[in-house]
Protein backbone atom coordinates (compact mmCIF):
# COMPACT_ATOMS: atom_id res chain seq x y z
CA UNK A 1 0.00 0.00 0.00
CA UNK A 2 1.43 3.23 -1.06
CA UNK A 3 2.08 6.13 1.77
CA UNK A 4 1.10 9.49 1.75
CA UNK A 5 3.71 11.34 3.48
CA UNK A 6 2.51 15.01 4.78
CA UNK A 7 4.89 17.72 3.65
CA UNK A 8 7.22 19.07 5.96
CA UNK A 9 6.04 22.63 8.23
CA UNK A 10 8.96 24.56 6.48
CA UNK A 11 8.05 23.35 3.03
CA UNK A 12 4.31 24.03 3.15
CA UNK A 13 5.37 27.30 4.07
CA UNK A 14 7.79 28.01 1.41
CA UNK A 15 5.25 27.10 -1.32
CA UNK A 16 2.66 29.02 0.70
CA UNK A 17 4.51 32.06 0.66
CA UNK A 18 5.74 31.55 -3.10
CA UNK A 19 2.72 31.02 -4.71
CA UNK A 20 1.40 34.51 -2.89
CA UNK A 21 4.19 36.28 -3.57
CA UNK A 22 4.11 34.71 -7.47
CA UNK A 23 0.32 35.84 -7.64
CA UNK A 24 0.04 39.21 -5.85
CA UNK A 25 -3.08 40.75 -5.98
CA UNK A 26 -3.62 43.14 -8.27
CA UNK A 27 -5.17 46.41 -7.46
CA UNK A 28 -6.92 49.30 -10.43
CA UNK A 29 -8.86 52.17 -10.51
CA UNK A 30 -11.51 52.93 -12.82
CA UNK A 31 -13.74 56.18 -13.57
CA UNK A 32 -17.68 55.30 -12.62
CA UNK A 33 -21.08 56.45 -11.73
CA UNK A 34 -23.33 55.96 -8.74
CA UNK A 35 -24.30 52.25 -10.30
CA UNK A 36 -20.63 51.30 -10.43
CA UNK A 37 -20.32 51.20 -14.28
CA UNK A 38 -16.94 50.68 -15.31
CA UNK A 39 -15.57 53.75 -17.48
CA UNK A 40 -11.81 54.32 -18.63
CA UNK A 41 -8.91 52.68 -16.03
CA UNK A 42 -7.07 56.38 -14.01
CA UNK A 43 -4.13 56.35 -12.36
CA UNK A 44 -4.34 55.57 -8.40
CA UNK A 45 -2.67 59.34 -7.48
CA UNK A 46 -5.72 61.05 -9.83
CA UNK A 47 -8.46 59.59 -7.99
CA UNK A 48 -9.56 62.58 -6.19
CA UNK A 49 -10.23 64.32 -9.49
CA UNK A 50 -13.80 62.22 -9.77
CA UNK A 51 -16.79 61.81 -8.09
CA UNK A 52 -17.21 58.43 -8.04
CA UNK A 53 -13.97 55.64 -7.88
CA UNK A 54 -14.29 52.02 -9.11
CA UNK A 55 -11.46 49.75 -7.64
CA UNK A 56 -11.37 46.76 -8.77
CA UNK A 57 -9.25 43.82 -6.99
CA UNK A 58 -8.00 40.15 -8.24
CA UNK A 59 -6.58 37.68 -6.75
CA UNK A 60 -6.49 34.33 -7.97
CA UNK A 61 -10.23 32.78 -8.69
CA UNK A 62 -11.49 36.21 -6.39
CA UNK A 63 -12.15 39.96 -7.00
CA UNK A 64 -13.68 42.47 -4.98
CA UNK A 65 -14.92 45.78 -6.73
CA UNK A 66 -15.52 48.60 -4.21
CA UNK A 67 -17.74 51.46 -5.41
CA UNK A 68 -16.43 54.70 -3.72
CA UNK A 69 -18.04 58.52 -3.63
CA UNK A 70 -15.10 60.36 -2.10
CA UNK A 71 -13.88 58.44 0.97
CA UNK A 72 -17.05 56.41 1.44
CA UNK A 73 -17.41 53.00 0.33
CA UNK A 74 -20.78 53.31 -1.36
CA UNK A 75 -21.17 49.46 -2.60
CA UNK A 76 -19.02 46.38 -2.73
CA UNK A 77 -19.41 43.59 -5.33
CA UNK A 78 -16.72 40.26 -3.72
CA UNK A 79 -16.91 37.49 -7.12
CA UNK A 80 -15.51 34.10 -6.89
CA UNK A 81 -15.03 32.11 -9.72
CA UNK A 82 -14.33 28.78 -11.11
CA UNK A 83 -11.20 27.40 -12.34
CA UNK A 84 -12.22 27.81 -16.07
CA UNK A 85 -13.02 31.56 -15.15
CA UNK A 86 -16.97 31.67 -15.25
CA UNK A 87 -18.15 33.34 -12.20
CA UNK A 88 -19.15 31.26 -9.55
CA UNK A 89 -20.80 33.56 -6.44
CA UNK A 90 -21.45 37.12 -6.54
CA UNK A 91 -22.63 38.95 -2.96
CA UNK A 92 -22.77 42.68 -2.88
CA UNK A 93 -22.83 44.88 0.28
CA UNK A 94 -24.16 47.98 1.40
CA UNK A 95 -23.22 50.02 4.36
CA UNK A 96 -21.03 46.60 4.80
CA UNK A 97 -24.97 44.60 5.11
CA UNK A 98 -25.74 41.87 2.69
CA UNK A 99 -27.47 43.02 -0.07
CA UNK A 100 -27.82 40.04 -2.69
CA UNK A 101 -26.22 36.52 -3.42
CA UNK A 102 -26.40 35.21 -6.51
CA UNK A 103 -25.40 32.04 -7.77
CA UNK A 104 -23.89 30.51 -11.22
CA UNK A 105 -23.59 27.54 -12.71
CA UNK A 106 -19.85 26.50 -14.35
CA UNK A 107 -21.23 27.74 -17.71
CA UNK A 108 -21.89 31.06 -15.84
CA UNK A 109 -25.53 31.15 -15.92
CA UNK A 110 -27.40 32.38 -12.81
CA UNK A 111 -29.01 29.56 -10.95
CA UNK A 112 -30.25 31.12 -7.85
CA UNK A 113 -30.42 34.91 -6.15
CA UNK A 114 -31.24 35.59 -2.63
CA UNK A 115 -32.07 39.35 -1.66
CA UNK A 116 -31.24 40.69 1.83
CA UNK A 117 -33.15 43.48 4.01
CA UNK A 118 -31.34 44.19 7.21
CA UNK A 119 -29.13 41.13 7.14
CA UNK A 120 -32.10 38.94 6.84
CA UNK A 121 -32.85 36.85 3.46
CA UNK A 122 -36.62 38.19 2.07
CA UNK A 123 -36.69 36.65 -0.96
CA UNK A 124 -35.00 33.22 -3.32
CA UNK A 125 -35.65 33.15 -7.09
CA UNK A 126 -34.17 30.15 -8.75
CA UNK A 127 -34.01 29.93 -12.20
CA UNK A 128 -34.50 27.70 -14.79
CA UNK A 129 -33.12 26.33 -18.48
CA UNK A 130 -34.24 25.12 -21.38
CA UNK A 131 -32.15 22.23 -23.75
CA UNK A 132 -31.27 25.19 -25.49
CA UNK A 133 -29.27 26.31 -22.71
CA UNK A 134 -31.21 30.05 -22.64
CA UNK A 135 -33.02 30.36 -19.14
CA UNK A 136 -37.12 29.95 -19.76
CA UNK A 137 -38.65 30.16 -16.48
CA UNK A 138 -37.70 31.28 -12.70
CA UNK A 139 -39.71 30.86 -9.16
CA UNK A 140 -39.46 33.27 -6.44
CA UNK A 141 -40.10 32.30 -3.27
CA UNK A 142 -40.53 34.08 0.32
CA UNK A 143 -38.04 33.26 3.31
CA UNK A 144 -40.35 30.72 4.77
CA UNK A 145 -40.41 29.18 1.32
CA UNK A 146 -43.50 29.90 -0.07
CA UNK A 147 -44.22 30.48 -3.98
CA UNK A 148 -44.57 34.41 -4.67
CA UNK A 149 -44.84 34.49 -8.62
CA UNK A 150 -42.75 32.49 -11.56
CA UNK A 151 -41.65 34.14 -14.54
CA UNK A 152 -41.68 32.97 -18.06
CA UNK A 153 -39.22 33.84 -20.80
CA UNK A 154 -39.94 34.75 -24.70
CA UNK A 155 -37.00 35.53 -27.01
CA UNK A 156 -36.36 36.87 -30.75
CA UNK A 157 -35.22 34.54 -33.52
CA UNK A 158 -31.60 36.02 -32.71
CA UNK A 159 -31.96 35.18 -29.01
CA UNK A 160 -32.81 38.59 -27.72
CA UNK A 161 -35.02 38.27 -24.52
CA UNK A 162 -38.26 39.91 -25.89
CA UNK A 163 -40.78 39.06 -22.94
CA UNK A 164 -41.33 38.55 -19.66
CA UNK A 165 -44.47 37.04 -18.32
CA UNK A 166 -45.10 37.34 -14.18
CA UNK A 167 -47.75 35.42 -12.85
CA UNK A 168 -48.15 35.75 -8.98
CA UNK A 169 -49.48 33.42 -6.78
CA UNK A 170 -53.29 34.98 -7.30
CA UNK A 171 -52.97 34.20 -10.68
CA UNK A 172 -52.55 38.12 -12.31
CA UNK A 173 -50.06 38.29 -14.66
CA UNK A 174 -47.56 40.85 -15.50
CA UNK A 175 -46.20 41.01 -19.05
CA UNK A 176 -42.96 43.06 -20.06
CA UNK A 177 -41.81 43.63 -23.36
CA UNK A 178 -38.38 44.61 -24.70
CA UNK A 179 -37.58 46.89 -27.79
CA UNK A 180 -34.17 46.90 -29.53
CA UNK A 181 -32.89 48.90 -32.39
CA UNK A 182 -29.18 49.64 -33.60
CA UNK A 183 -27.77 47.06 -31.74
CA UNK A 184 -29.33 48.02 -28.20
CA UNK A 185 -32.24 47.75 -25.94
CA UNK A 186 -34.31 50.76 -27.10
CA UNK A 187 -37.36 50.98 -24.72
CA UNK A 188 -39.16 48.48 -21.99
CA UNK A 189 -43.19 48.20 -22.03
CA UNK A 190 -44.74 47.19 -18.18
CA UNK A 191 -48.37 45.65 -18.77
CA UNK A 192 -49.90 44.97 -15.19
CA UNK A 193 -54.04 45.17 -15.53
CA UNK A 194 -54.85 48.43 -16.97
CA UNK A 195 -51.70 50.61 -16.31
CA UNK A 196 -48.53 50.65 -18.94
CA UNK A 197 -45.59 51.80 -18.54
CA UNK A 198 -43.13 52.67 -20.86
CA UNK A 199 -39.08 53.23 -20.48
CA UNK A 200 -36.80 54.12 -23.11
CA UNK A 201 -32.84 54.03 -22.70
CA UNK A 202 -29.93 56.09 -23.96
CA UNK A 203 -26.61 54.53 -25.74
CA UNK A 204 -25.25 54.10 -22.24
CA UNK A 205 -28.20 52.11 -21.46
CA UNK A 206 -29.63 54.42 -18.76
CA UNK A 207 -33.12 55.56 -18.41
CA UNK A 208 -33.46 58.90 -19.82
CA UNK A 209 -37.71 59.27 -19.99
CA UNK A 210 -40.93 57.31 -19.41
CA UNK A 211 -44.61 57.39 -18.92
CA UNK A 212 -47.33 55.76 -17.27
CA UNK A 213 -50.37 55.50 -19.02
CA UNK A 214 -53.92 54.46 -17.42
CA UNK A 215 -57.14 53.26 -19.49
CA UNK A 216 -55.23 54.91 -22.35
CA UNK A 217 -54.76 58.29 -20.69
CA UNK A 218 -51.53 59.46 -19.87
CA UNK A 219 -51.29 60.24 -16.43
CA UNK A 220 -47.45 60.73 -15.57
CA UNK A 221 -44.19 61.37 -17.41
CA UNK A 222 -40.56 61.56 -16.47
CA UNK A 223 -37.33 63.29 -17.81
CA UNK A 224 -33.77 62.43 -17.05
CA UNK A 225 -30.32 64.01 -17.92
CA UNK A 226 -27.08 62.80 -17.30
CA UNK A 227 -23.70 64.40 -17.40
CA UNK A 228 -21.72 64.09 -20.73
CA UNK A 229 -18.60 62.65 -19.03
CA UNK A 230 -19.31 60.47 -16.45
CA UNK A 231 -23.13 59.41 -17.01
CA UNK A 232 -23.84 61.28 -13.30
CA UNK A 233 -27.80 61.87 -13.10
CA UNK A 234 -27.79 65.66 -13.34
CA UNK A 235 -31.60 66.66 -13.35
CA UNK A 236 -35.62 64.61 -13.22
CA UNK A 237 -38.47 66.44 -14.75
CA UNK A 238 -41.62 64.91 -13.63
CA UNK A 239 -45.19 65.95 -14.50
CA UNK A 240 -48.05 64.25 -12.19
CA UNK A 241 -51.19 64.83 -15.04
CA UNK A 242 -54.12 63.36 -13.04
CA UNK A 243 -52.84 66.10 -9.55
CA UNK A 244 -51.29 69.07 -11.80
CA UNK A 245 -48.33 68.93 -9.89
CA UNK A 246 -44.71 68.71 -11.39
CA UNK A 247 -41.63 67.56 -9.85
CA UNK A 248 -37.93 69.20 -11.51
CA UNK A 249 -34.94 67.74 -9.16
CA UNK A 250 -31.69 68.51 -9.44
CA UNK A 251 -28.18 66.58 -8.28
CA UNK A 252 -24.60 67.55 -6.97
CA UNK A 253 -21.81 66.14 -9.00
CA UNK A 254 -22.01 63.07 -6.18
CA UNK A 255 -24.97 62.10 -7.72
CA UNK A 256 -26.96 63.48 -4.62
CA UNK A 257 -30.02 65.84 -4.60
CA UNK A 258 -29.14 69.49 -3.89
CA UNK A 259 -32.77 70.66 -4.33
CA UNK A 260 -36.47 70.01 -5.34
CA UNK A 261 -38.98 72.07 -6.89
CA UNK A 262 -42.99 71.72 -6.98
CA UNK A 263 -44.91 73.62 -9.25
CA UNK A 264 -48.82 73.22 -9.61
CA UNK A 265 -50.10 75.38 -12.95
CA UNK A 266 -46.56 76.78 -12.94
CA UNK A 267 -46.64 78.17 -9.50
CA UNK A 268 -43.74 77.23 -7.16
CA UNK A 269 -45.73 75.37 -3.97
CA UNK A 270 -42.69 73.95 -2.09
CA UNK A 271 -38.94 74.37 -2.45
CA UNK A 272 -36.80 71.84 -0.98
CA UNK A 273 -32.93 72.27 -0.67
CA UNK A 274 -30.67 69.59 0.98
CA UNK A 275 -26.57 70.58 2.19
CA UNK A 276 -23.86 67.98 3.17
CA UNK A 277 -20.85 68.20 4.91
CA UNK A 278 -17.37 67.58 3.84
CA UNK A 279 -18.07 63.88 4.27
CA UNK A 280 -20.55 63.62 2.13
CA UNK A 281 -23.31 63.72 5.43
CA UNK A 282 -26.64 65.02 4.93
CA UNK A 283 -26.48 68.13 7.34
CA UNK A 284 -29.24 70.33 6.82
CA UNK A 285 -32.50 70.10 4.50
CA UNK A 286 -34.04 73.70 4.05
CA UNK A 287 -38.20 73.40 3.05
CA UNK A 288 -40.19 76.51 1.77
CA UNK A 289 -43.83 75.86 1.35
CA UNK A 290 -46.89 77.54 2.80
CA UNK A 291 -45.97 76.98 6.19
CA UNK A 292 -43.06 79.27 6.13
CA UNK A 293 -39.42 78.15 6.34
CA UNK A 294 -38.46 74.59 7.94
CA UNK A 295 -35.24 73.46 8.78
CA UNK A 296 -33.98 69.89 9.86
CA UNK A 297 -30.58 70.34 10.95
CA UNK A 298 -28.38 66.39 11.69
CA UNK A 299 -25.07 66.50 13.25
CA UNK A 300 -22.94 63.04 13.52
CA UNK A 301 -20.04 61.74 15.88
CA UNK A 302 -16.41 60.58 14.52
CA UNK A 303 -18.07 57.37 13.44
CA UNK A 304 -20.68 58.55 11.63
CA UNK A 305 -23.66 58.00 13.12
CA UNK A 306 -26.75 60.37 13.44
CA UNK A 307 -26.18 61.53 16.90
CA UNK A 308 -29.12 64.61 16.55
CA UNK A 309 -31.76 65.69 14.67
CA UNK A 310 -33.23 69.60 15.10
CA UNK A 311 -36.30 70.56 13.55
CA UNK A 312 -36.75 74.30 13.42
CA UNK A 313 -40.26 76.27 11.54
CA UNK A 314 -39.78 80.05 11.06
CA UNK A 315 -36.11 80.04 12.48
CA UNK A 316 -37.94 78.84 16.17
CA UNK A 317 -37.07 75.04 17.30
CA UNK A 318 -39.86 72.62 17.49
CA UNK A 319 -38.41 69.42 17.88
CA UNK A 320 -34.78 67.83 18.95
CA UNK A 321 -33.97 63.99 18.44
CA UNK A 322 -30.55 62.82 20.45
CA UNK A 323 -29.73 59.54 19.50
CA UNK A 324 -27.93 56.50 21.56
CA UNK A 325 -28.28 54.38 18.79
CA UNK A 326 -30.74 53.33 16.07
CA UNK A 327 -33.52 52.20 18.86
CA UNK A 328 -32.86 53.98 22.13
CA UNK A 329 -33.20 58.05 21.79
CA UNK A 330 -35.34 61.30 23.36
CA UNK A 331 -37.55 63.38 21.45
CA UNK A 332 -37.34 66.80 22.88
CA UNK A 333 -40.77 69.00 22.36
CA UNK A 334 -40.47 73.10 22.37
CA UNK A 335 -43.09 75.42 22.88
CA UNK A 336 -42.64 79.14 21.93
CA UNK A 337 -38.65 77.80 21.81
CA UNK A 338 -38.40 76.49 25.24
CA UNK A 339 -38.45 72.82 26.28
CA UNK A 340 -41.85 71.61 27.48
CA UNK A 341 -41.89 67.60 26.82
CA UNK A 342 -39.05 64.78 26.39
CA UNK A 343 -40.11 61.54 25.67
CA UNK A 344 -37.58 58.50 25.86
CA UNK A 345 -37.46 55.85 24.08
CA UNK A 346 -35.89 52.35 24.60
CA UNK A 347 -35.53 49.42 21.84
CA UNK A 348 -38.11 51.44 19.50
CA UNK A 349 -40.49 51.42 22.88
CA UNK A 350 -41.50 54.82 23.89
CA UNK A 351 -40.50 54.62 28.27
CA UNK A 352 -41.19 57.96 29.99
CA UNK A 353 -42.49 61.47 29.39
CA UNK A 354 -41.01 64.63 31.40
CA UNK A 355 -42.72 67.75 31.28
CA UNK A 356 -41.02 70.60 32.06
CA UNK A 357 -41.55 74.21 32.88
CA UNK A 358 -38.92 76.68 32.95
CA UNK A 359 -36.09 74.30 32.75
CA UNK A 360 -37.27 71.94 35.47
CA UNK A 361 -39.30 68.47 35.04
CA UNK A 362 -42.92 68.90 37.04
CA UNK A 363 -44.42 65.88 35.77
CA UNK A 364 -43.14 62.44 35.10
CA UNK A 365 -45.00 59.17 33.19
CA UNK A 366 -43.82 55.88 32.93
CA UNK A 367 -44.93 53.75 30.55
CA UNK A 368 -44.43 49.46 31.85
CA UNK A 369 -44.32 47.15 29.26
CA UNK A 370 -47.25 44.44 30.18
CA UNK A 371 -45.58 41.65 27.72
Amino acid sequence: MRKHLALPFWLAIFLFTFCRNAFPAEIRFFRSNDIGMKFEEIDERNISGFSYILEVEKSGETETRRLFSGEKEVKRWELAFYNNMNIREERTFIDNKTDTIKLFDRKGRPTEEQVFSDASMVQKTRYFYSEGQTMNRSETYDPEGGLLYHEEYEYSEKGKLRNVRRTRKDGNTDVSSYIYGEGRLVSEVFESGNEIKIVWFNSSGMINRSEVWRDDKLIRKKILTYSGTEGILTETQEEDLLEGLSYTIFFNKEGKMRKQVVKKKDKVVEELIYSYDNEGRQSKTERKSGNGLEEWIFSYNTKNELVREEYYRKGVIEKQTIYSDEVSYVEELFRKGELAIRIHYDDGEKVKEEFIDGGKVIRERTFIDDK
